[in-house]
């Protein structure tokens, strides 16, 4: 017979403490956004991988969605940095927070919206989001090149 040895984690966190401090919930792109009557967000067309026309260089528009817990006090900024780690666009939002009560220790902000950007190489972009100049963390988004030659099926190189 096997005994069940299976040990209980210890918890080194102090729930109080982390829920105080500003930080990255989600970080989200999607093909499509809609409202519901009572005002909740649906995203459709979740993805972290875009193919882009590779003599245009630029994606096509899709919607970015951040939500953050504790900066509503702020400006949330969002850099979008290519696989090199240059800068090609800064984004930033006044996130609106929700209607709490003045007791809740809980304060949850989101923003929503439709972007494009340049994409001078293929690669993972990092898109980092900060508030109060100190990051929260972020999120990659694999660009892909898809030439006209891949589109037509043909993988000759032109002489």
């Amino acid at each position: 017979m096997v005994e069940d040895t299976a040990a209980i984690p210890e918890v080194n966190i102090e729930v109080a403490q982390e829920r105080a401090k500003p930080r990255l919930v989600s970080l989200l792109f999607y093909d499509f956004a809609n409202r519901t009557g009572n005002g909740k967000l649906n995203l459709l067309g979740i993805f972290d991988r875009i193919i882009v026309d590779a003599e245009k260089k630029r994606t096509r528009s899709f919607g970015l969605f951040i939500k953050t817990a504790e900066t509503n006090d702020g400006i949330i900024r969002i850099l979008i940095l290519d696989p090199n780690g240059q800068l090609i666009a800064g984004l930033d939002f006044g996130l609106a927070e929700k209607e709490y009560p003045k007791d809740e220790k809980y304060h949850v902000a989101q923003a929503s919206g439709g972007i494009e950007f340049d994409t001078p190489v293929e690669g993972l972009y990092w898109f980092d989001a900060s508030y109060n100049g100190k990051s929260l963390g972020g999120t990659g988004l694999q660009v892909d090149f898809n030439s006209s030659e891949k589109k037509n099926g043909n993988n000759a190189s032109k002489s």
